[in-house]
């Protein structure tokens, strides 16, 4: 399913992009821009429930780009946040150009690799947005998470639809994701892999959303 070469290609289209996102405070995303920069940001509520009953929870944020979205203070818990990203070496070297301190610095990691750098079940809760479409092997990346999550804790995954067909496979848009029924299909124009039966019964997948958004959720069972 890889093709880690195609992917390495598209890293300077990904970091053009974040140049500009800095340079600009946020393109078009401003509210994005102090959101992500703000230490006193509330957790998002669509994920309370996906946390477990211990008031400490641990939470991978994978592919989180330089700065994490996901807020740092839900009344009641104490949030251990880790954000990796297989390009954070890059962005390190952005975020001293523009001055920038990040209240969470993301760390090296690709998807494909976190059980090299985390051990099995390290975390309650492992979150990625938009981003592990594009990864150069996404099926191996959710297999990771679910290495590094915790026994009955949730992946929650939340992509576009079928992006890389949008953008003409330019840059690290090489895979589509989207929903067929009630299947969780990974595909482009090599390859198409049904989720769910590729984790078989390490994993109970349920996905919704449309023809512009996708969210799924995996609960590691074993």
């Amino acid at each position: 399913m890889a093709n880690k070469k195609k992917w390495e290609k598209g890293a300077s289209h990904e970091t053009d992009f974040w140049s500009e996102w800095f340079r600009t405070k946020g393109m078009e995303w401003q509210q994005d821009y102090k959101a992500r920069l703000d230490d006193s940001l509330p957790f998002q509520e669509y994920l309370i429930k996906y946390l477990p009953k211990s008031s400490r929870c641990s939470i991978l944020d994978v592919g989180a780009g330089p700065l994490t979205l996901l807020g740092k203070v839900l009344p009641g818990y104490e949030l251990d946040i880790t954000a990796v990203d297989p390009l954070a070496n890059e962005y390190d070297d952005i975020l001293k150009r523009f001055r920038i301190s990040p209240v969470i610095r993301t760390q090296y990691c690709e998807a494909e690799r976190l059980s090299d750098k985390f051990l099995p079940e390290s975390f309650d809760l492992v979150h990625i947005q938009n981003a592990l479409d594009h990864s150069y092997d996404p099926l191996e990346g959710i297999k990771q998470m679910l290495t590094v999550l915790k026994k009955d804790c949730y992946i929650f995954l939340s992509h576009l639809t079928n992006e890389a067909e949008k953008e003409k496979y330019i840059g690290f848009h090489q895979w589509n994701f989207c929903r067929e029924g009630d299947r969780f299909i990974i595909w482009n124009k090599d390859n198409r892999v049904d989720v769910a039966e590729e984790l078989g019964d390490r994993a109970q997948l349920t996905i919704s959303g449309d023809q512009t958004w996708n969210v799924v959720e995996i609960k590691k069972v074993r």
